[in-house]
């Protein structure tokens, strides 16, 4: 043994050592001590105490562990636990490994159940662990060890099990409230949790709770920048940052119910929903060749439970029914343009729709067989269905074909196709049996394996030699085979090549013969239906033909094995292969526990399981639990026993790319990229089998716990994930023969990996945990880890398996004092020699493509794959990670905190660790397990007796009420939260637009805001039978929630009359007129608003009648209905560059002028600064042309006088028009000069105006950009000396040279901008005054660098000139004289007079001062270059142009739900016994006003005209569940016209897979229908101080069945317009007349669809959290 051995080993001693002398140290009870000893530790939880006596190692996080340190996921506080360590998987998902096993190898449960987690189960059910809240958690067990044998497949390194609370037998709700924040981040808490539950209490022989939560899943960015790419834009395109996982958010809501048949049986049901809304972006590089890869998933998963629970004296059953589905949307998106809103900016290169179900039924029971045998035993049986495009390799699949539009409605458009990758590939194995892509099917109709259907001249020899982009004329495509004209020719380039290109030609023509002859006979040189020649057809260059080389040749037409070339291919676009399968469980167990003595407990275990795929599995394990000398609190432990691990789904059939190839590096020839990540399962996997030793000493005393456990762990067919060594290529034709492939690294392939059985593995260790009470405040806790985890098969891997520390180390110390209410936690948690798989420090798995240097004609592409095979090319890694909690009671059940995650902000991408996290929030507790007064709902409990249904029969007259006036009136405070998807989207195009409400449907930002609403009148009872109300509101909102507006804080601007009630009292009838306030159904949401009208209710004993009649106008309508339609008109819109700049493209390529008739002076601005050059051009022309009449006058006469004689009376005349001529010169010369100048600073102006304008709408891009002052030249004179030889003479002559150079600063070296000399491009102030101000500002700030750059670039010129050889340079002592005058007049003053500075770059330009031309073409290329060279209107020069532009076309509209104007109604209510209630109830619109609905229907509008709105029938009951619960329920209908055609859908002519959508008109629906069904439980009175409720509820409303004025407070009506959602709420009355609340409604989805630009599309509303305070005076 080498002495390094030794010593470790020594250390590994030294450390059982120090562990074995703790415990032994601790004070000793005797046995007659034990009763004693047992009353001091009565501290430990009933699941703490019952740990102590089994034999497995199980730790238990009680609740009081998870509030300490307000723990909201399980994520968040299992990792703190001693051998528990987090794992983190290459898509940066979190894994949990138990003593040094696989993530996989830990079995996840929730009441005893399994989690339904992935697919695939390689990277375990990690994600899991963030999606378990743990406020509704009573603790968590944590099993360590090997558990097969109790708990199944799975449990090789142990098990969590989350215990939920069931529900209590004390009525009582909980909130908690908690907000998140990063440093750098915007907003004070952007990210936020809650969490609300309420209890019934027991109501007879039931009880119940419903909870809710939602929490925002906080984006973990990247720590390090993108790497820099040589290919660098300095474009800003929005791009977000990279995130090492997904966030989002994630909400559920749930009921759990107990029956209690009798005192010895019990039935439960319990139901929950979880959904989750994730997305990721990942962007590796700087290099505009590497989109932005945008990850989104959508989770929704629906868990049932039913079970029954038994006893007698002797035993105890169970049988249990549970199911759960899961079904998860995946989609992945690219961009080149990251967030910027313009259209089509996407790629869709992945879709997924994964579903995942499950149900079993399982029974067990406990049987006391003697006073020594409590026998377990039980079977169950469980099937598992999951379907998915992942699973192509399953037993059973099926083609889907999908819409791209479906998945998102920014796709570009190419060639009248959306932009998608999605495709079905077809996949045959190669010789080792690993899948690859058959392209020679898909191209060729062929079989790989027999050449014979193959070409004899491939498509890659196609690119290679027949460049398609030469494809101009058929003349020239031919001529690049054998033509004459070119060197370049197949034949001449290679003449095998091209003899098999002449054999392809003739295959093709004996497979196409009948149609050549036909082709030639009938076509060639013919016409075809529009008029276009058919192109000559040679039989000796078919091969181009059949590729598709000649233009206007249907390349269809040939064909090969009896298709086209790429036939099969095509029909695969936006295809995909759907896997299912199915894999059936049966199991069955005993146990015994056998209490041989009083100190020894034996507990075998024996197990049996089936499945269908991998046959029957033995599990055993033998457990003993022995009190050391007779001690209870010291005990030994052992265990031996085996386990297993099934794969899963994905293992067996996975085909599908995880994620694709990213470019690392690009340049002008070549780059670099890292290859993509494919998976490829493997059916024949068999299930991983262990052997598991363990034996442990515990033991504890009044303060100290310590527990010391040795372990070991013997895995074989050890599941292994590896490299294949293949690659999946889907792009073979770039490769090394042809210059395209200098191109393959933006077009990498993906390694493939599968999964392999492969050997074994060895896991030993120890555990030490210590858990020790230092004083009445204090408390610390200790735990060690050591891990030697081995790998003893598989020689690529490390020996040393990955992500398992050697050493970790847990920290924590609590700190608690009763007294202040004070309470504190500081923990952290060490990993020490870990090797990081997801650092590969040797590189590795990536590719290189370039120009071959030797051969241009051809391309090397280089893998560089990580075939290292030692632990080197792994990080070894120690870290750790703190963290903070500090509480503060502010009573017995309430309590605020102040956290900070990971304290000292260690960061490692590899890790996914976030950075700092600050935390603070805020517990309550009323009722049930709280400490304080029980609240008004259970108080109520105690004094109503029997149960009755309370508030049903509601009159509007109170007879109890005594005469008087009352000052009736509240102030509430309400703050607003919509968290939206904020999706980037065009408004526009040249022919559609969305205004600007549904622009705001479709954008759906997320929104937060406050609103405060005061309300102030009388309640005045006159005489006995008479009573008036009046109420008016000052508030926030204008009118109801019928037209609500989230975003921003509101004053009291809005002012209405809320109520003006008027009631009279005749025996059992109440008469009201006024404003009068109505609820229809039961649990309010249909209405619960004031109409204008009058009312008669009867009341008797269990009957109500209420009818009546008014206006409903005040409170219905729905103004902001998440709905949007389209329609035919005539519209304004925003600019298209173009149209904003007045030019566009030539067919030549260049510059033309774009007129747009009657533009506004925001747009067309070439247009505005022509007309102005063309008055300044027309005033100097003036002048021109008198001088050049002038001039011709003179010479007339002097011809006329001298050589032609002309008497007098002919040069009279001439001579006075010559006068007059002469003399307007000058008039005319200061008529030009006076309007010079406005016409000049006009002409600045204009393009100070489109300055301003740019920069508003791209100021970040403009930032950027710099224009460059043109400086006057100034003469420099150089003087060398040249030696020559005189061959006449033989000698050397020494002679002088002078030559003079005109020179200016500006630039340094050959091309550099200097930046002193150059203009910002946004700097709005340079074009004041004609840059004058801004020169002479600029000028004497820098004029002595202005001078020296002179003397300095004369001196470069120099250097250039005369390299190191002698030389003179003068300057003139007058050559900078007045150069700032100079500067000035070149610039602003000055116009060139010929080449092409000073002109717009546009055909016909006329000269203008450079500075002026200069900024006007700086500001072209920017707007050019930005939006992705978009030439689409541009939304983001529309906000400062507005839309000026008229155009024609399709324009999307919100909908609009008119208001109910005149209405009647009648309801009746009856209570059936004391707990139920009915009511009934029918409105129907009278007269009122007719309304319009408008639809696009081909080019045309079509117009509907409805006069009746509402004829509404509605049912609805409410059950008194108990003295505190209820439960009702509402239904309805709205049986009219209008209602049908809100509830229907627009007709589109559209084909999948196309970008043309043609509206046909629209179907009317179904007769719109709604319901809801609620739970209630409390009752929150302002009344009663300390009184509660809480609800939770299901809402579905089809669009066209509600009309506005909600009675319910915690949704606007928004949500309740076509919607269906989940909403929970809670109440609480901290102080008489005071009430809170929070209401939370997720996963609210749109029942039918709305219109986009791009088709229909189905939506979802953001989580929208009320939080309100009111206080009543």
């Amino acid at each position: 043994m080498q002495g390094g051995d030794i010593m470790k080993q020594s250390s590994r001693y030294a450390l059982l050592m120090c562990a074995v002398l703790s415990w032994l140290t601790m004070p000793v009870y005797g046995a007659e001590e034990r009763i004693a000893t047992r009353d001091i530790i009565v501290q430990a939880t009933p699941a703490e105490e019952e740990a102590k006596y089994e034999s497995q190692q199980k730790t238990i996080i009680t609740k009081a562990d998870i509030e300490k340190k307000q723990a909201k996921s399980v994520e968040d506080i299992v990792f703190n636990e001693t051998g528990v360590s987090r794992t983190v998987d290459s898509m940066g998902r979190v894994g949990v490994s138990i003593r040094g096993a696989e993530p996989r190898h830990t079995l996840i449960l929730v009441d005893g159940q399994p989690v339904m987690g992935d697919l695939a189960k390689y990277s375990g059910a990690g994600d899991e662990l963030q999606r378990l809240g743990t406020e509704n958690v009573d603790h968590i067990e944590i099993v360590q060890g090997a558990a097969s044998a109790k708990y199944g497949s799975d449990a090789i390194g142990g098990v969590i099990n989350v215990i939920t609370n069931k529900p209590r037998k004390k009525a009582g709700i909980q909130l908690n409230a908690e907000g998140r924040r990063e440093k750098g981040n915007g907003d004070i808490a952007p990210f936020s949790n809650y969490f609300i539950r309420a209890d019934s209490g027991q109501m007879g022989k039931f009880r119940f709770d419903v909870y809710g939560s939602k929490q925002d899943i906080m984006p973990i960015y990247a720590s390090e920048n993108r790497k820099v790419s040589a290919l660098s834009s300095d474009e800003d395109h929005g791009f977000l940052k990279n995130s090492l996982r997904f966030y989002g958010t994630n909400s559920n809501m749930g009921l759990f119910g107990i029956y209690d048949i009798n005192k010895n049986n019990s039935l439960s049901f319990r139901a929950e929903r979880y959904t989750e809304d994730l997305e990721r972006y990942v962007k590796r590089s700087t290099s505009y060749l590497e989109p932005q890869v945008h990850y989104k998933r959508d989770l929704d998963r629906n868990t049932m439970n039913l079970t029954y629970n038994g006893k007698n004296d002797k035993s105890t059953w169970k049988a249990e029914l549970n199911y759960a589905r899961v079904k998860e949307d995946d989609v992945t998106l690219t961009s080149d343009y990251g967030n910027s809103t313009y259209e089509g900016k996407n790629t869709l290169n992945y879709v997924d729709n994964v579903d995942h179900r499950q149900w079993s039924f399982d029974v067990s029971a406990d049987t006391q067989v003697n006073a020594k045998h409590l026998i377990s035993y039980g079977f169950g049986y469980a099937q598992e269905d999951g379907e998915g495009s992942r699973l192509k390799n399953a037993p059973h699949t099926y083609v889907r074909r999908i819409d791209p539009w479906d998945y998102d409605k920014s796709l570009a458009v190419k060639n009248g196709v959306p932009s998608s990758t999605v495709y079905r590939h077809s996949f045959v194995k190669n010789s080792a049996g690993v899948e690859q892509w058959d392209k020679e099917k898909e191209w060729y109709n062929g079989n790989k394996n027999d050449p014979s259907t193959l070409p004899q001249f491939t498509y890659e020899e196609y690119l290679q030699y027949l460049d398609p982009q030469a494809g101009i004329d058929a003349a020239a495509v031919m001529g690049l085979v054998d033509g004459p004209v070119t060197e370049r020719t197949l034949k001449k380039r290679n003449p095998e090549a091209y003899e098999r290109y002449k054999q392809f030609a003739k295959t093709l023509l004996e497979n196409n013969r009948e149609f050549i002859e036909d082709y030639h006979n009938n076509k060639e040189g013919r016409k075809d239906e529009n008029g276009h020649y058919y192109p000559a057809l040679y039989d000796a260059y078919l091969p181009s033909f059949y590729y598709g080389a000649v233009p206007g040749f249907d390349s269809t037409k040939l064909k090969l094995n009896g298709a086209y070339f790429k036939e099969e291919y095509n029909k695969r676009v936006n295809q995909q292969t759907v896997g299912t399968a199915t894999i059936k469980k049966q199991h069955f167990f005993v146990q015994d526990m056998w209490q041989v003595n009083k100190d020894t407990i034996l507990s075998p275990i024996l197990r049996l399981d089936h499945s269908d795929l991998f046959g029957s599995n033995l599990t055993f394990n033998m457990g003993m639990t022995h009190n050391l000398g007779g001690n209870t609190h010291r005990r030994l432990k052992a265990n031996v026993g085996t386990s297993y691990t099934e794969p899963g789904m994905g293992e067996l059939y996975y085909n599908w790319e995880m994620y694709g190839p990213n470019i690392t590096n690009a340049t002008i020839g070549g780059g670099e990229a890292r290859l993509g990540w494919y998976w490829v399962g493997n059916p024949n996997l068999q299930p991983e089998k262990s052997l598991n030793f363990d034996i442990s000493l515990e033991g504890e005393n009044k303060n100290t716990y310590s527990k010391l456990t040795v372990f070991h762990n013997k895995i074989k067919d050890y599941m292994s994930v590896y490299n294949t060594g293949y690659l999946m290529d889907f792009y073979p034709q770039y490769d090394e023969s042809t210059t395209y492939g200098a191109a393959k690294f933006a077009h990498a392939p993906d390694l493939i990996y599968s999964f392999r059985n492969i050997g074994r593995a060895e896991i030993t260790g120890v555990e030490w945990e210590l858990k020790q009470t230092l004083s009445k405040h204090w408390k610390a806790r200790f735990g060690y880890t050591y891990l030697h985890a081995v790998n003893k098969s598989d020689a690529d891997m490390p020996r040393q398996l990955l992500d398992k520390p050697q050493h970790k180390i847990d920290i924590g110390i609590d700190y608690s004092d009763e007294k202040s209410g004070w309470s504190g936690s500081l923990w952290g948690d060490y990993y020490i020699h870990m090797l990081d798989s997801n650092s590969l420090s040797g590189g590795g798995n990536y590719m290189v493509s370039y120009i071959d240097p030797n051969n241009p004609d051809r391309s090397v592409i280089r893998y560089n794959f990580n075939n290292r095979r030692t632990s080197d090319m792994y990080e070894r890694k120690t870290f750790g990670i703190w963290n903070l909690m500090i509480q503060k009671k502010i009573n017995k059940d309430s309590l605020v905190y102040f956290g900070i995650n990971n304290l000292f902000g260690h960061r490692d991408d590899d890790r996914a660790f976030s950075g700092r996290v600050f935390r603070f929030g805020a517990n309550l507790k009323i009722g049930s397990d709280a400490n304080t007064k029980e609240g008004a709902a259970v108080s109520t409990d105690r004094v109503m007796s029997p149960v009755l249904l309370l508030d049903f029969l509601n009159r509007p007259f109170d007879t109890e009420k005594e005469t008087g006036v009352e000052v009736i009136g509240d102030y509430r405070g309400r703050w607003d939260s919509h968290l939206g998807s904020d999706r980037p989207a065009a408004r526009v195009t040249a022919t559609s637009y969305i205004d600007d409400e549904a622009a705001k449907n479709l954008a759906d930002k997320k929104e937060h805001g406050f609103e405060g609403r005061l309300r102030l009148g009388v309640d005045a009872r006159i005489g006995k039978y008479t009573n008036v109300t009046v109420l008016g509101s000052a508030a926030g909102q204008p009118g109801v929630d019928s037209a609500h507006e989230t975003e921003g804080s509101k004053g009291l601007n809005h002012q209405r009359l809320e109520k003006a009630d008027i009631t009279h009292n005749v025996g059992k009838w109440d008469f009201s007129a006024g404003r009068l306030t109505e609820p229809m159904g039961v649990t309010g949401y249909w209405f619960g608003k004031e109409y204008d009208g009058a009312r008669a209710v009867w009341t008797g004993k269990h009957s109500q009648v209420r009818i009546g009649f008014g206006d409903f106008s005040h409170s219905t309508g729905i103004t902001d209905s998440a709905y949007t339609h389209a329609i035919y008109t005539d519209f304004l819109r925003v600019p298209t560059v173009d149209e904003f700049l007045g030019t566009t493209l030539d067919t030549d390529g260049s510059k033309k002028e774009l007129i747009v008739d009657n533009a506004a002076d925001t747009v067309n601005f070439y247009q505005q600064l022509k007309v102005l050059r063309d008055r300044e051009q027309a005033l100097a022309k003036r002048v021109e042309d008198a001088k050049t009449k002038a001039e011709e006058l003179t010479n007339d006469i002097w011809t006329k006088e001298n050589l032609e004689g002309a008497p007098e009376s002919v040069l009279q005349p001439l001579r006075e028009e010559l006068a007059r001529t002469q003399a307007s010169i000058p008039v005319l010369q200061s008529e030009y000069e006076t309007q010079l100048e406005p016409l000049r600073r006009e002409q600045f102006n204009v393009v100070r105006r489109m300055q301003e304008i740019v920069v508003k709408a791209y100021g970040s891009d403009a930032a950027k950009k710099t224009v460059s002052v043109r400086m006057p030249e100034i003469p420099v004179t150089y003087t060398y000396h040249e030696r020559y030889y005189d061959e006449d003479d033989g000698q050397w002559y020494d002679e002088e040279h002078t030559f003079t150079q005109k020179l200016a600063p500006g630039v340094t070296g050959m091309d550099q901008k200097d930046p002193l000399f150059e203009v910002p491009l946004a700097d709005t102030s340079v074009l004041q005054d004609n840059g004058k101000t801004y020169f002479d500002n600029w000028y004497d700030k820098n004029s002595e660098a202005i001078k020296k750059a002179y003397e300095n670039r004369a001196r470069e010129i120099a250097k250039i000139a005369f390299g190191d050889n002698p030389y003179t340079m003068h300057i003139a002592d007058t050559a900078l004289d007045d150069l700032k005058s100079r500067i000035y007049q070149q610039n602003s003053v000055d116009l060139p007079d010929s080449g092409t500075s000073g002109q717009i770059n546009v055909k016909t330009s006329a000269y203008y001062p450079t500075l002026l031309a200069d900024y006007f073409n700086g500001l072209t290329r920017l707007l050019e270059q930005t939006d992705g060279y978009s030439r689409l209107p541009r939304e983001a020069l529309g906000k400062y142009t507005g839309n000026v532009i008229p155009s024609r076309g399709v324009v999307l509209q919100r909908d609009y739900i008119p208001p109910v104007d005149r209405a009647a109604f009648l309801q009746v209510r009856r209570t059936v016994g004391n707990r139920l209630g009915l009511a009934a109830w029918y409105l129907r619109s009278v007269g009122g006003d007719s309304y319009t609905f408008r639809t696009a229907a081909g080019m045309r509008t079509e117009e509907r005209e409805f006069s009746r709105l509402a004829n509404v029938v509605g049912i609805g009951a409410k059950y008194q569940l108990g003295r505190n619960a209820s439960v009702s329920f509402d239904y309805g209908q709205n049986r009219t016209d209008f209602g049908r055609y809100m509830n229907g859908h627009t007709r589109y002519d559209h084909t999948a897979g196309s970008a043309d959508f043609v509206i046909q008109g629209r179907n009317n629906g179904g007769t719109p229908h709604f319901w809801a069904l609620r739970f209630d439980i409390g009752r929150a009175d302002t009344d009663m101080p300390g009184s509660w409720n809480a609800f939770a509820d299901y809402k579905y409303f089809q669009h066209g069945s509600f009309f506005g004025g909600t009675g319910a407070e915690g949704v606007p009506d928004r949500y309740l317009d076509g919607i269906r959602s989940f909403t929970v709420g809670a109440g609480y009355v901290p102080a008489k007349n005071f009430l809170v609340e929070a209401f939370y409604t997720f996963d609210a989805k749109g029942i039918n669809k709305r219109d986009t630009l791009y088709g229909p599309e189905n939506f979802k509303l953001g989580n929208y959290t009320r939080i309100q305070a009111t206080y009543k005076f």
